[in-house]
C-alpha cells in the first residue's frame, strides 16, 4: 500500500491505493492491445487532484525501457511524459512532446517544422508511448483551436508514428473525443480516476486502507497521533471528497509548516490546513468539534463530482434528497 522507497513522515510518500493499482493494471493491459494494432489512444479522465498526475508518473516508471538513440551518449527511455500548456497553440501539441524528450524549438519555427522533427525523433529514439498530461486545456474556453482541430493533432501523432498516446486530464476532455469520430475510433477504453464514493462499501474500505497506511507512516516516523483514527478518516474523507492525494496533502500540512515536533491532533491538522490554504469553504466544517455526518460526507463527494461536470447516480432516496439540495 505504501511505497517503501519514499521518505518517512509522508514527505514525498506515495500511497498505492486500490484505484491507482487498478488503473495501472488496466492501462498495461490496454498497452498490450495497442501494441498489436499499430498505436492507439488511451484516455485517463477524472476530477482535479484525484491522482492522475501521480498515475502517469508511476506508469512511466513501470512500463518504460531503456533505449540508445543514434549518436546518443546517455541512455533514453522509450516512454515520454509531457504536459499540454494552457491555451495551447498548434506548436504546443508537438512542442510539448519534443520538450519532454529533452529538445526544444525556436519561436520562429513553423508548426509543420516542429511536427516533422518530432516524428523523426520519435522514430530515431524508439519511442513507443507518449503520455500527455493536462489535455483538458484544449477543451477549455478561449483556446486557439476548435476541439475538432485539437483531436486532429493528437490523431496525427498516432497515425504518423504508430505510438500509443496516453492522454490524461479533466472529464471536459470528453468533448474533444466526441467532436471527432476518427479520433474516437482510435481510443481504447477510458480509464476513470474518480474519487472514492463513501456510500459504496468497496470504495469506503479502499479509502480507509489508504489513510490508515498514511497513519502508519506517520507513526513509524516517530510522530505521536493524538486523535481517534476512525474519526480522522471520516474528517479527511469530508475534506477531500474521497480524493486520496488531497487527504494526504491535509495530513502533510503540519509538517510543511514546520510542526514536526508537535503531536498530531485534530486541532493541529485543522490549524495547519487552514494556514496553508487547504481548508476553505465548503470544507471548513470537517475539523470542528463534532465529526461530520454521513450526509456531509456524501455532499462533499457530490460537490467534487459536480465541479468536474460529472453526475452521481443516487442509490437511495436519502442520497437523491442530498443531491437535490447541493
Amino acid at each position: 500500500m505504501l511505497d517503501q522507497t519514499t521518505s518517512g513522515a509522508l514527505q514525498g510518500a506515495f500511497i498505492r491505493h486500490s484505484r491507482h493499482e487498478w488503473a495501472v493494471s488496466e492501462i498495461k493491459r490496454l498497452l498490450n492491445i495497442a501494441a498489436t494494432e499499430g498505436g492507439r489512444i488511451i484516455p485517463i479522465l477524472g476530477p482535479t487532484r484525484c491522482g492522475k498526475t501521480e498515475l502517469t508518473k508511476d506508469l512511466k516508471a513501470q512500463v518504460e525501457n531503456d533505449r540508445h538513440g543514434p549518436s546518443a551518449i546517455l541512455v533514453s527511455s522509450d516512454v515520454i511524459l509531457g504536459r499540454l500548456p494552457p491555451r495551447p497553440s498548434e506548436r504546443d501539441y508537438y512542442g510539448s512532446c519534443l520538450r519532454s524528450m529533452g529538445f526544444d524549438f525556436l519561436e520562429r519555427e513553423r508548426p509543420a517544422q516542429i511536427r516533422e522533427r518530432l516524428f523523426r525523433l520519435v522514430v530515431e529514439h524508439g519511442i513507443q508511448t507518449i503520455i500527455i498530461d493536462e489535455v483538458n486545456h484544449c477543451a477549455e474556453t478561449l483556446t486557439r483551436h476548435s476541439r475538432r482541430q485539437a483531436a486532429d493533432h493528437f490523431k496525427t501523432i498516432v497515425d504518423e508514428t504508430s505510438v500509443t498516446l496516453i492522454l490524461a486530464g479533466l472529464p471536459m476532455f470528453e468533448a474533444v473525443m466526441d467532436s471527432n469520430e476518427q479520433f474516437a475510433g482510435r481510443c481504447l477504453n477510458t480509464i476513470r480516476m474518480n474519487p472514492y464514493w463513501w456510500s459504496v462499501e468497496a470504495d469506503r474500505i479502499a479509502f480507509c486502507d489508504a489513510i490508515f497506511a498514511a497513519f502508519d507512516c506517520l507513526e513509524k516516523s516517530g510522530i505521536l497521533l493524538e486523535f481517534d483514527q476512525d474519526d480522522m478518516v471520516r474528517r479527511l474523507y469530508g475534506a477531500s471528497g474521497g480524493r486520496v492525494p488531497v487527504a494526504l496533502e491535509v495530513l502533510r500540512a503540519p509538517l510543511a509548516l514546520g510542526d514536526q515536533n508537535l503531536p498530531y491532533s485534530t486541532k493541529t491538522i485543522a490549524r495547519a490546513a487552514t494556514d496553508s490554504g487547504l481548508e476553505r469553504d465548503p470544507y471548513q466544517s470537517f475539523f470542528l468539534e463534532e465529526p461530520p455526518s454521513d450526509t456531509e460526507l456524501i455532499r462533499s463527494y457530490i460537490r467534487v463530482m459536480a465541479d468536474a461536470g460529472l453526475e452521481v447516480e443516487p442509490m437511495t432516496s436519502h442520497e437523491l434528497a442530498i443531491m437535490r439540495g447541493v
